[in-house]
C-alpha cells in the first residue's frame, strides 16, 4: 500500500520591491545566516508584518515605550523643581551673605556662618518639599518681600567647617 501525499499547492506571485542597498544586504545576511531562500525570508517577514496581532502588538509595545519615556519624564520634572528650589534659596542666601573676611579669625567666623547657612538651605529645601511649597507656587502669588525674608534662625552647627 502506497502513501499518496496530500499537499496544497500554494500559488505564488511573482512581486518585484525596490528597496534600499542596506535593506538588502540585511536581508541576504538574514537569509544566508537561517539558511532560507531571500523569497521565503521576504514571505515571513510580510506574513508576520500583516497578521491580525501584529497591529495590536506594535501599540502595546509603543504604549509600554511611551509610559516609560512618561515616567522618565515625571523624573525629570521633580528633579528640575528640586533644582529650581536649591537655587532659589542659594539665591536668597546669596543675597544676604557678608563680605569676604580679611583676618583668620574673621574667616573663622565665616567658615562657622557658612556651615550654618548650608545647613539652613538643606533643611529649608527639605521642609518645603515635604510641605509642598514649591518656588512655581509663590511666583503665581504676589511675594513682597522683607529684610526678615533674608534671615531666618540658624540652627545649631552640626560641623563647622575650615
Amino acid at each position: 500500500m502506497t502513501r499518496r501525499r496530500h499537499t496544497t499547492s500554494i500559488r505564488k506571485v511573482r512581486l518585484f520591491v525596490t528597496v534600499p542597498q542596506h535593506i538588502d544586504g540585511g536581508l541576504r545576511e538574514y537569509a544566508a545566516s537561517r539558511r532560507m531562500d531571500l523569497s521565503d525570508v521576504v514571505t515571513r517577514a510580510l506574513t508576520a508584518y500583516l497578521s491580525p496581532g501584529a497591529q495590536d502588538q506594535r501599540e502595546a509595545i509603543i504604549a509600554n515605550r511611551l509610559t516609560s519615556l512618561q515616567s522618565q519624564v515625571e523624573q525629570s520634572r521633580t528633579e528640575i523643581e528640586l533644582l529650581t528650589e536649591l537655587v532659589a534659596i542659594l539665591t536668597k542666601l546669596n543675597l544676604a551673605v557678608t563680605p569676604e573676611p580679611i583676618s583668620s579669625e574673621e574667616r573663622s567666623q565665616w567658615n562657622t556662618k557658612v556651615a550654618r547657612r548650608w545647613q539652613t538651605v538643606i533643611t529649608r529645601i527639605v521642609d518645603q518639599t515635604n510641605a509642598g511649597k514649591t518656588l512655581f507656587e509663590d511666583l503665581r502669588k504676589r511675594v513682597e518681600l522683607t529684610p526678615a525674608d533674608f534671615t531666618a534662625a540658624d540652627p545649631e552647627p552640626t560641623e563647622a567647617s575650615e
